[in-house]
Order: structure tokens, then sequence, then C-alpha cells
């Protein structure tokens, strides 16, 4: 369940006008002319994206600043949303001495799923959808690792 919520976060959150974690302007201060709206969201409202290199290189112990919410922003769904390194397909190793025959049958399970889930995603792509992979099995963590 939570690589199902956890993981599809980073392809909402990493363009950062789609769901902004820090707003700048206050929403009364919004122009009423619609012609001046879209302007006023990303010169007042969105995060600014500081692309200064020794921004980066300061920036590791400090708090959250208006000019590198953005950054701030990516960097924060990045780390939540990293794949694990310990999924489930991948677990023999845990089982050699006690429930290596449930977890080899599990596994044989397991892989048809990632089989159902690669033959839909193959055909996804030929009509130009996107993949769906938070849940194949070599994709969902054993636990919640963060």
């Amino acid at each position: 369940l939570h690589a199902a919520v956890n993981f599809p976060q980073y392809d909402e959150f990493a363009y950062v006008p789609n769901k902004p974690w820090h707003l700048r302007a206050d929403l009364s201060t919004m122009p009423e002319d619609d012609a001046e709206i879209r302007e006023w969201m990303f010169e007042e409202m969105f995060p600014h994206i500081n692309t200064d290199d020794d921004w980066l290189r300061k920036s590791t112990n400090t708090l959250v600043t208006d000019e590198h919410a953005a950054i701030d922003s990516l960097a924060m769904v990045h780390l939540l949303t990293t794949p694990s390194e310990s999924c489930l397909d991948n677990l023999s190793d845990r089982f050699e001495r006690v429930g290596r025959e449930a977890y080899d049958k599990f596994q044989k399970n397991l892989n048809v799923i990632s089989e159902d889930i690669e033959a839909r995603n193959e055909e996804a792509e030929k009509s130009n959808k996107a993949p769906y992979n938070y849940l194949n099995p070599s994709n969902v963590p054993s636990s919640i690792d963060i």
C-alpha cells in the first residue's frame, strides 16, 4: 500500500507548479484581470528556482528559504520517493534457513504479477500511454524504509 501511494508522488510533485509546497504571495493580491493572472502566478506566487551552485554547497544544513523553495521541494520529493533496494522480489537471502519453501512459492506468484504488469506496460507504450511500474514486485519495498 505504501508503494502505491508514495511512489507516484514524484510524478505529481516534481513539476513544482503542479503542487507547490511553498506559495509566496497572498491570494488576496491576485490581479482581477484574467490576462494578468498567469504572469502574476509565476512571478509572485510560485517559488523561484535559484541555480546558484554556491547556494547548493551552502544549503545542506539550512532551513527552507523563499528563493530556494523550489529546489528544496524537488529534493524532498526525490528523497521521499527514492525506490528501495530491498524489494519483495529480492529477499531470498533472508529465507535461507527458515521459510525457504514459502518464499519460493511467493516468488513464483510475484513473477506472474511482474510479467503481467510488464506485458500491460508494453501495450501501454505502443499506445503512447505511460507505463505503470509502482506495484511491480521489483519496485515494491519489503518495508517502509525512508
